[in-house]
C-alpha cells in the first residue's frame, strides 16, 4: 500500500492562497499526497474560523507544535507572527496564461 510521499524535518510552511476555496483545495491536495500525516501535515488559516484563535487554536499550534507545519491562509497572516523557521514562502494566485510572442 502506498504511504504517500515524505516530508522533511525541519522547518514550516505558508502559503498565501488568493481564495478560501482555493486554500480548501489546496488543503486537500496536501492530505491526498501525504495520507500518513492524517489530515495533520497542512491547515486552512481563515479569518472566520474560530478553531484558528486562542490557546490550542491552529494559529497557536502552527506558531508552537510541530504540526501543522504547512499553514494555508487567505487574507490573513500578512503582518506577521513568531514562528520557527520559515522554509518556503508561496503566494499562489490564478493566472491566466498568455500565449508567447513567438520571436
Amino acid at each position: 500500500m502506498h504511504q504517500g510521499r515524505q516530508w522533511r524535518a525541519a522547518g514550516q510552511d505558508h502559503l498565501f492562497c488568493s481564495t478560501k476555496a482555493h486554500a480548501r483545495r489546496i488543503e486537500e491536495i496536501f492530505d491526498k499526497l501525504y495520507p500518513q500525516y492524517k489530515g495533520e501535515l497542512a491547515k486552512v488559516l481563515v479569518s472566520d474560523d474560530s478553531r484558528v484563535y486562542g490557546k490550542g487554536g491552529l494559529l497557536d499550534q502552527f506558531t508552537n507544535n510541530d504540526m501543522p507545519r504547512v499553514a494555508i491562509s487567505v487574507d490573513m497572516l500578512d503582518t506577521g507572527i513568531d514562528v520557527r523557521e520559515i522554509v518556503n514562502l508561496v503566494f499562489a494566485s490564478r493566472s491566466t496564461p498568455t500565449p508567447s510572442s513567438g520571436r
